[in-house]
């Protein structure tokens, strides 16, 4: 993999005195990097070349195990992503934690609201465990239910009936078999 040193390029995102490019007009407010006298003396690769080629075994335990945007990556963040904000909205219910509600916490300092939230969170999981020992226990599963759809004739497959079409004054014509 090819990686560019930060106060290499065009457009450097630090300044570093190893690269006089990066020490211009235009990057004075950025992040300056001291270098000790013993670096400048012998600069390492990445402060004499624009970029350096890193093997894979060098920064493998930082690599992810699942390939980014794949549909195992989206499964995977995507359901830890919706489990984490069900539980925040859960936890947040107003009719019972109220977590987003500071008027439940009225006490100063970060240690005494951490202690709350932390309160809160175990009562919420406390309600959800009984929730679903009382389902278990009711022989009632714990799949979600598809909604309920009246049943109506699309609007694509619906036809006047012969009264209505013929201009009937009467709003409800008699049912026929």
């Amino acid at each position: 993999m090819r990686l560019q040193c930060p106060a290499a390029g065009s457009w450097p995102m630090v300044r570093c005195p190893l690269k006089p490019g990066s020490v211009t007009r235009d990057t004075l407010g950025r992040l300056h990097i001291p270098v000790a006298g013993d670096l400048a003396a012998a600069p390492p690769k990445s402060c004499t070349q624009q970029s350096v080629t890193v093997p894979p075994s060098a920064g493998a335990k930082f690599q992810q195990e699942l390939v980014f945007e794949s549909r195992e990556w989206k499964f995977a963040y995507n359901s830890l992503r919706n489990t984490n904000e069900g539980m925040n909205g859960y936890s947040k219910d107003p009719a019972h934690e109220a977590l987003d509600d500071p008027g439940r916490r009225r006490i100063h300092g970060v240690a005494a609201q951490s202690l709350f939230v932390a309160l809160l969170v175990v009562a919420a999981n406390v309600r959800k465990i009984r929730s679903f020992v009382a389902g278990t226990a009711t022989g009632r599963s714990n799949k979600p239910r598809r909604p309920r759809r009246r049943k109506t004739t699309p609007i694509t497959q619906w036809r006047p009936t012969a009264a209505a079409a013929s201009g009937s004054s009467d709003p409800d014509p008699p049912i026929t078999a």
